[in-house]
């Protein structure tokens, strides 16, 4: 069974007053996904992931080429079903 998380709930909020370019979503600093318009989700199958604690990332890159990042941790437990 394939384990995601997606859509809102892994969601970031990204603003600037000179326009959001992009926003690159990483699992331990390896590229999930670049989403390029709002709202900047990210797509990330726990099963490929090892069981422990890994940083999700977000880095928001405005139109003048400033990054903001903002990171999280998560527990991954893939569970093998019976």
């Amino acid at each position: 069974m394939t384990r995601k998380i997606s859509g809102s709930t892994c969601e970031a909020i990204a603003g600037d007053d000179k326009g959001i370019a992009k926003v690159v979503m990483k699992v331990d600093g390896a590229v999930l996904n670049t989403e390029s318009d709002a709202p900047w989700n990210c797509i990330f199958d726990s099963t490929t992931a090892s069981d422990g604690t890994h940083t999700l990332s977000a880095t928001a890159y405005d139109t003048a080429g400033n990054t903001r990042t903002a990171s999280i941790s998560v527990n991954v437990s893939n569970l093998v079903d019976p």
